[in-house]
């Protein structure tokens, strides 16, 4: 059989009981309890003969197995042999038990306290302060002996793995009982009962306190003071000196009365330190701080007077006697009437005499030491000396690149008239040469770097510092507008045009039809943007007109605006002219090597080969629906220089190979340059005197350059100029 209960809980077990489960081969029934045995731990409560009912009381705080036997007797007397009961009893955790405290620690000491209690089933016990002190102060604590955070608020864990607080009572104070506060302890379960620490606080003889103090008296005068301290428990006090001062003499009286006498003549800070004694302990010393206040003697002045050169600042040092040591503040009463004069109040000072001025200058001043001022005087003399002269800054100015530029170069001299000057640091980007007062600069061809030089005036004796030109290098032809109108009267891009690269108008107004994009615009004149253009910033000489549902960037009015010159065409033309026909066009293309020609006229839909290197001609007619290839495998430029007109009729397309746009350049010396409708072209096309015309859809790669300038609706052109002039 075998049963079950918790620890310390009584098992009653009622009838049949141990029987439940017993038989008899004859069923000779009802069976009974003949016998038992008691089992080792507990109490077992069983009838024999019974009816198999019983009660077993585990042994306090006992848990585990314990057995009992039995015998079963029949209603024939028969007993059978003996059959085991187990019971097993479950174990149940015990709260534990907080251990209570009586501790003492003498007044003003922090007082180390371990936290206890048990547990019978020995599991380990966390400590928790339920209840703080009314008086003193409650610590956590990691060693067991140094405070660290304060306990406030309860319930409050003890952090310490040994459950140790430190306790620290107020100051000064002591009682038996003086102080309790209230904690349990936990098994990881269960908590315990609140358990009391009484705390016994002893009394403690405090040290008095010497309490410091100040005086103040004259310069060899005597001053009489009193001694004081405190002690808590209210003792009688004696005085004592325990450090003399450094500057006089002190009588300490019994009663803590003395005097302090002074050095002769010394004033300033002085101190000495005392004890009071309260019949048990001495104090920390205390500080008895002494002011001694001087008796004014005036200041002695030392006589001073000053040479220095013209132009040339001088360093000063005044000077003056104090016998009492006292600081001195030096001030001008009257200044120099040649010169300005910085003087310090420690009498250190700068004067710099008045420009080019020498001969005899003075200014007067006086001394104070902080209660009487005397009054002194200083001359200065200012020595004449030639004046170097005085270059100025230039610019920056502007250079166009290889022409040469006349610049003015000034300075000034107060001594003389006549000056020489050079060159001290040359330009980077150029040369320079000077002849009298005029430098003449050139910058190198093709090279647009700000540029400058340094150069000085020589006026037979000294040098001026040097001196900057600034100069800025623009370029003698453009290089970096896809349209450029050098003439007085209108630039057009028209209706749905697009220019990337932007478009200048040296003195010219511009109109920017409707739908039009241009990247951004700089002209002389005024600047017409018509409904729907965009454009970027526009810099304008006259006036900007933006009509409705336009947008344009930034806008400029009134500037100055630069326009660079256009190239010289210089055509050379041949007298060999060249026409083709349709025939000619079936049979191949027209290959021309550079040289010079007359008028050159090709056939429709014919094909036209240029080579790197300079054509001349006298006009230039390429016929609709034609092809140019531009073949740069030789490694040169292509330079076309028609002294005429030029013509690129509907549809012409151009190629170039071996190189791009940018080294291709059409010099037009006619009064027009057309590239036709819906062509493709490739260069950089320079009317200087003429129109160039961009027809309708036409899309160029490269630059357009005239007189005047005409891009059609629709047209596209992508800037990419000529960049081997």
């Amino acid at each position: 059989d075998a049963y079950a209960t918790d620890e310390d809980v009584t098992l009653i077990v009622p009838a049949p009981g141990v029987l439940d489960n017993d038989t008899d081969l004859e069923g000779d029934y009802p069976l009974a309890v003949d016998s038992y045995t008691a089992p080792a731990v507990g109490t077992l409560t069983m009838d024999a003969p019974g009816d198999g009912s019983f009660t077993y009381e585990p042994a306090p705080d006992h848990n585990g197995v314990v057995t009992f036997t039995y015998r079963a007797r029949d209603s024939m007397g028969g007993v059978s042999e003996p059959a085991t009961v187990t019971i097993t009893v479950n174990p149940v955790n015990d709260p534990p038990e907080a251990t209570p405290q009586h501790v003492s620690t003498p007044e003003d000491t922090d007082l180390a306290i371990q936290l206890g209690g048990t547990d019978i089933e020995g599991d380990p016990l966390a400590a928790t302060v339920t209840a703080l002190p009314a008086d003193g102060q409650l610590f956590q604590t990691a060693d067991g002996s140094t405070p660290s955070d304060e306990i406030t608020s309860v319930p409050a864990t003890v952090t310490d793995a040994l459950a140790r607080v430190v306790y620290r009572p107020a100051p000064n104070e002591y009682d038996s009982p003086y102080a309790q506060f209230e904690f349990v302890v936990n098994d990881g379960a269960v908590d315990s009962a609140p358990a009391t620490v009484t705390v016994n606080v002893l009394p403690v003889n405090d040290a008095p306190v010497a309490e410091a103090q100040s005086v103040t008296t004259d310069e060899d005068v005597s001053v009489d003071f009193a001694l004081s301290g405190s002690d808590v428990e209210g003792s009688s006090l004696t005085s004592a000196m325990w450090s003399p001062p450094a500057h006089g003499s002190v009588v300490v009286n019994a009663d803590g009365t003395g005097t302090y006498t002074p050095d002769a003549d010394y004033n300033g800070a002085d101190s000495f330190e005392f004890t009071v004694f309260d019949g048990e302990l001495t104090s920390e010393p205390a500080v008895v701080s002494i002011t001694v206040n001087p008796v004014n003697d005036p200041p002695v002045i030392v006589p001073r007077d000053f040479v220095t050169d013209e132009d040339t600042p001088l360093v000063l040092v005044l000077e003056a006697g104090d016998v009492d040591g006292d600081v001195l503040v030096f001030s001008v009463t009257t200044p120099p009437s040649h010169g300005v004069l910085a003087l310090s109040p420690d009498g250190t000072g700068t004067y710099e005499p008045d420009l080019d001025y020498f001969g005899p200058d003075s200014f007067e001043y006086e001394v104070w030491d902080g209660a009487v001022a005397v009054a002194g005087a200083s001359a200065i003399t200012v020595n004449p000396v030639n004046d170097a002269p005085v270059a100025s800054d230039v610019g920056p100015v502007t250079a166009i690149e290889g022409e040469p530029l006349a610049i003015t170069l000034p300075a000034s001299d107060v001594d003389s008239p006549t000056l020489t000057f050079e060159v001290v640091a040359g330009p980077g980007h150029g040369v320079v040469t000077i002849a009298g007062e005029i430098a003449t600069y050139t910058a190198d061809r093709y090279d647009y770097t700000p540029d400058g030089f340094t150069f000085r005036a020589f006026d037979g004796e000294l040098y001026s510092e040097a001196a900057v030109v600034s100069i800025t290098v623009i370029p003698a032809y453009p290089t970096d507008y896809a349209l450029f109108a050098s003439g007085s009267k209108w630039a057009s891009v028209g209706l749905q045009a697009r220019v990337e690269g932007g478009l200048v108008g040296g003195n010219r107004n511009v109109v920017i039809h409707s739908f039009a994009q241009v990247e951004g615009v700089s002209a002389g004149g005024d600047v017409s943007v018509m409904a729907r253009a965009r454009t970027g910033d526009i810099v304008a000489g006259g006036t900007v007109k933006v009509h409705r549902g336009a947008e344009v960037g930034t806008v400029t009015e009134g500037a100055v605006v630069y326009a660079p010159r256009m190239p010289e065409v210089n055509a050379e033309p041949g007298s060999q002219d060249i026409k083709r026909s349709v025939r000619d066009a079936r049979r191949g293309p027209l290959d021309l090597a550079p040289g010079a020609y007359g008028k050159v006229d090709t056939a429709i839909q014919d094909r036209l080969i240029l080579h790197g290197g300079e054509y001349h001609c006298r006009e230039l007619n390429v016929d609709l629906a034609s092809k140019i290839t531009v073949d740069l495998s030789n490694g040169q430029p292509l330079l076309v220089r028609v002294a005429g007109n030029l013509n690129f009729g509907i549809g012409v397309r151009m190629e170039v190979v071996g190189g791009d746009a940018s080294r291709v350049a059409f010099l037009v010396g006619g009064r027009h340059a057309r590239l036709g409708m819906s062509g493709t072209y490739c260069g950089t096309f320079a009317a200087p005197e003429g129109k160039v015309y961009v027809g309708f859809g036409a899309d160029l790669t490269g630059a357009a350059w005239g007189e005047d300038i005409d891009a059609a609706t629709r047209a596209r052109i992508t800037r990419s100029p000529y960049t081997a002039w």
